[in-house]
């Protein structure tokens, strides 16, 4: 009798190793990044997350609007993404709710920073100036710079389908008499900007603008925070920042499930842990994002922890009401075309 139950209980553990061993092959989440900085950071912290349960990450790399085309062919299981398109999923439907008995850290985190029951902000940077002083040894004080006539195919900028074009027309039009009912004067300047010669590429592909500032093709233009951690670390030290008195433009980095996910357990957690310790320290120290979980802290020897987007900085982050831009961008967009020459 000892013998037969030894051996039950030989096979049930052995059974459990199997099953264990078959859902771990079995169990993989998509999610969606941007290469570059952002992508080495997400790959860096991936094993805590894979050995913890058991379930592998495949990485879906690509641009901002292909995550949304993804998440709609039920392709992803998680998006990351920009608020302007995580509200544009929102509004399709595509998310389903975080469950909060699936992702604790929700309850930490700072109010602001649970957008709504389907979107969460992850981490926080900015989109500032970024140039080179080799060429332009004055820091940049203001967003008007780039028209400056001395930068003639010298900016580096997005087109206008990426949330940094959107949020430049509509601080453009209210400094030049318009505002977001009137994005007119806005869009023209964002034109006269190409038109006139001053930007010289349109990229939404911000590993392409980083490129062109490391080969010093580029010498002034927006780009994120992350971005620019991305260039020194390459050795590039003659690449500053600038925050124009202005003001800058929030860069939100949104988490959402997607709600035809089939490992929507996983997925859920998959939130919960990039809302961790572990990933929140990991974005801030790599990539210069912000942590929004308030329990968070950073080590106490990390140099650049000025240039996180804190105190005066997020006080002068220029915000606007992301859903209203939602509705609004497609017309954005055909009106800014319209006035290319």
């Amino acid at each position: 009798m000892r013998l037969v139950v030894k051996l039950l209980g030989a096979a049930a553990v052995l059974t459990t190793a199997l099953a264990a061993e078959a859902y771990a092959q079995d169990c993989t989440i998509r999610v969606t990044t941007w290469g570059g900085n952002y992508q080495k950071t997400y790959e860096s912290i991936a094993p805590e997350f894979e050995k913890q349960y058991n379930c592998k990450i495949e990485w879906v790399v690509g641009v901002s609007n292909d995550f949304i085309v993804r998440a709609r062919a039920g392709e992803v299981d998680v998006v990351t993404a920009p608020m302007l398109h995580a509200v544009s999923g929102e509004m399709e439907g595509l998310w389903a709710d975080l469950d909060e008995t699936l992702i604790p850290n929700l309850a930490n985190l700072y109010d602001n920073a649970r957008h709504s029951k389907q979107i969460v902000w992850a981490n926080v940077g900015d989109y500032a100036i970024v140039y080179n002083s080799k060429y332009i040894p004055e820091a940049p004080d203001s967003w008007d710079d780039l028209w400056d006539e001395k930068y003639h195919n010298r900016v580096a900028m997005w087109t206008i389908e990426s949330q940094m074009a959107l949020l430049l027309a509509y601080q453009q039009a209210t400094a030049h008499g318009g505002s977001f009912d009137n994005i007119e004067p806005g869009l023209q300047r964002l034109a006269d900007l190409v038109n006139g010669g001053n930007a010289f590429v349109q990229s939404d592909a911000e590993s392409q603008l980083v490129s062109l500032f490391e080969a010093e093709e580029a010498w002034i233009g927006p780009l994120t925070t992350g971005r620019i951690k991305d260039l020194w670390d390459r050795g590039l030290d003659h690449i500053e920042i600038a925050r124009p008195q202005e003001g800058t433009f929030p860069v939100i980095t949104a988490l959402s499930v997607v709600k035809t996910s089939k490992n929507m357990e996983m997925a859920q957690k998959f939130v919960d842990f990039a809302l961790g310790e572990t990933a929140q320290r990991a974005f801030a120290v790599n990539n210069l994002y912000a942590p929004t979980n308030r329990t968070v802290t950073l080590p106490e020897d990390f140099a650049l922890r000025d240039v996180l987007v804190q105190g005066d900085a997020f006080d002068r982050l220029i915000v606007v009401d992301f859903l209203k831009l939602s509705e609004v961008r497609s017309d954005w967009q055909e009106r800014f075309q319209r006035m290319l020459k």
